[in-house]
């Protein structure tokens, strides 16, 4: 009698035992979402901050007069501007007014977490460029320097060669420098098109030197020898 009693009993427990682990096995399963690390938090942005930029500009150059001429005797009108025959050799252009490569440095520091306001200091300068002109005569071609006489008002010229008399040349040179820096406070003022518009006050300091020299050398080349002019 226990025999046949025990059967019916164990059978409805081992389903059930199937069922519960069929049921706990697969609809936790389901639900349960994978442990994830979290991200770690975002580091703060720095407050410093430096720009590096190439400058290729255009400057208005150096607008020269005549400074060497040639022409033809007579001694007392040669090179004269205005002279029958009077050429000018340099000046009367403008010089220095090329392309120029250069460099600017921006650095600055935000006063606020948003970096919407901050300060700033920058510097930028250009290559120096230079115009060169160098000539050497024995006495032809004439070569002079034009000039105003302060006395009379009227053109003239000093004799750097003239055939037979003086023999002499003339070095010029043109050079001219840019540079600059500053100081500034920046405020953003909004954005247009996913980009920042801000608004700068402050301080802006600019070097221009356009330098001209002008050398030459006379020798007295008349009966007796030569002569050294000084």
């Amino acid at each position: 009698m226990q025999k046949q009693n025990a059967l019916p009993i164990v059978v409805p427990l081992a389903a059930m035992v199937i069922a519960i682990a069929a049921t706990g096995s697969a609809a936790p399963a389901a639900e349960l979402a994978l442990p994830t690390k979290a991200p770690p938090p975002a580091a703060a942005a720095s407050p410093f901050w430096v720009d590096l930029e190439y400058l290729e500009w255009s400057v208005t150059g150096d607008k020269l007069p005549p400074l060497v001429t040639t022409g033809v005797p007579p001694q007392a009108t040669a090179g004269t501007l205005g002279a029958p025959g009077t050429a000018i050799l340099f000046g009367n252009s403008t010089v220095n007014n090329d392309w120029r490569p250069g460099g600017q440095i921006t650095a600055g520091y935000w006063l606020d977490p948003g970096h919407t306001h901050g300060v700033e200091l920058n510097f930028f300068g250009l290559a120096d460029t230079t115009t060169n002109f160098a000539a050497s005569s024995s006495g032809t071609p004439i070569l002079a320097r034009p000039f105003t006489d302060a006395n009379t008002g009227l053109p003239s010229s000093s004799l750097m060669a003239f055939p037979g008399t003086v023999a002499g040349s003339v070095n010029v040179s043109d050079r001219s420098r840019l540079l600059g820096a500053g100081a500034f406070y920046r405020q953003d003022i909004g954005n247009w098109s996913g980009q920042a518009i801000s608004a700068l006050i402050g301080y802006r300091f600019l070097y221009e030197s356009d330098r001209l020299g002008i050398s030459s050398t006379t020798t007295f080349t008349a009966a007796g020898g030569a002569i050294a002019a000084g």
